[in-house]
């Protein structure tokens, strides 16, 4: 790494050359307090903000894998073309939000317009257009309210009823082949509670469903609801 000499460096916050007033010891980065307080406000907003990007992706992850759930049971039912219909618009709709929550997310990263411009296959203005302007900022918003709301063990537990609908097994057969107690099995079926991941995983197979499916919804149950689980781990510009 090259040496910057004293002269050159400037402040990592606002610009200015930084005056080096000893010989000795590390050089200074900023060029006085206010500027480093500054500094590390602007690092904790960051840090905030990609914290907060990245949990609305998982959480509209989970909305899609929970939608499909539910399209296909709507299919499997013979639903109404209604409603058919309706769960196929909030699929379309879950998905353009996903894709724009994974651009925020990258951008809180710290990736140009151009970097995600070239991930995505599309111009920089286009991508900028598409995933930078106000409406969709309004749109983030609102999800991350409605995802802020309690909900994600009531999507894992309506995730699992689905299949237990679908496959028509009953709890005591349930009980019999996990070795989960009934009771436990219903609290999860509920949404109530929260399992480990290798006893959801045997759920989810004996009710015929693909854990794969339901680890990302598992995912965000459990780092909202982690004190109410069961089982055997614990209840920018440029």
């Amino acid at each position: 790494m090259m040496n910057v000499p004293a002269s050159s460096r400037r402040c990592g916050f606002c610009g200015r050359p930084v005056r080096r007033r000893k010989k000795t010891g590390r050089p200074p980065e900023y060029c006085n307090k206010t500027c480093r307080r500054q500094a590390q406000g602007r690092r904790d907003r960051e840090h905030r903000a990609l914290k907060s990007a990245r949990a609305l992706r998982r959480a509209l992850s989970c909305d899609l894998v929970d939608r499909v759930h539910r399209i296909h049971a709507a299919g499997q039912a013979r639903a109404p073309l209604a409603e058919v219909v309706r769960l196929t618009d909030c699929l379309q709709q879950d998905s353009i939000a996903l894709v724009a929550a994974v651009v925020d997310e990258k951008r809180a990263q710290g990736q140009t317009w151009v970097e995600i411009a070239g991930q995505a296959g599309r111009t920089s203005t286009s991508a900028r257009a598409r995933w930078g302007g106000g409406r969709v900022r309004e749109m983030l918003s609102a999800r991350a309210m409605s995802e802020a709301e309690p909900g994600s063990r009531a999507r894992l537990g309506r995730a699992l009823r689905l299949l237990r609908r679908r496959s028509g097994i009953s709890l005591a057969h349930l009980a019999r082949v996990t070795g989960l107690p009934g009771a436990v099995i219903a609290s999860l079926l509920r949404g109530d509670a929260v399992a480990s991941w290798p006893e959801t995983y045997m759920l989810t197979h004996a009710l015929g469903g693909e854990p794969k499916d339901i680890r990302s919804l598992w995912e965000l149950a459990r780092e909202v609801g982690a004190d109410s689980g069961v089982g055997s781990e614990g209840g920018r510009e440029r």
